[in-house]
């Protein structure tokens, strides 16, 4: 009997990040929620700064409607969400994301709301999205993250750091 995994909404994705300094990072689980709109745009609070926001334009956006196809042509823009669990904002400060940890699950949000269709619960990702061909490339921390990720999540998406040229 195969153990079957729990939906989640259409358009939302795990990513596996750390927060933290350096010496006292752990791992995070960054959920990601994508609807279609007319433009794409960062419901705020955003962790990502304006250079992150510009790959997630220039890179993840092209790339998740060429993976969508053109049978969904009204999906050619996002509106973007990102929320942290409460204890990793346990002071009430803005949390601030650095690099690009959460750009696989960024385009499986986009990809799932595109397409209609959700992903499993239990899937999580940790990967950068190197160019406009899909190539996911290596992130810091991709040890410790499998190591220490959230006992919910049983399915992690990485890059294969055994061939990576990045």
């Amino acid at each position: 009997m195969c153990a079957q995994s729990v939906v989640t909404n259409t358009g939302e994705a795990r990513a596996i990040i750390l927060l933290g300094e350096q010496g006292t990072l752990v791992p995070a689980t960054l959920v990601v929620r994508a609807t279609v709109g007319t433009r794409t745009t960062f419901e705020e609070p955003c962790p990502f700064d304006d250079s992150t926001r510009q790959h997630i334009r220039k890179v993840l956006v092209p790339l998740a409607k060429k993976l969508i196809g053109e049978a969904e042509k009204k999906a050619n823009a996002w509106r973007l969400s990102f929320t942290l669990p409460s204890a990793a904002n346990l002071y009430g400060e803005k949390i601030a994301i650095d690099g690009h940890s959460a750009d696989l699950a960024i385009v499986l949000a986009m990809v799932s709301a595109g397409r209609g269709e959700p992903l499993a619960h239990d899937v999580a990702s940790s990967g950068q999205i190197m160019d406009l061909s899909g190539r996911v490339g290596m992130v810091a921390g991709l040890a410790h993250k499998l190591a220490l990720r959230d006992s919910t999540i049983s399915i992690m998406l990485v890059p294969d750091w055994q061939n990576d040229t990045a």
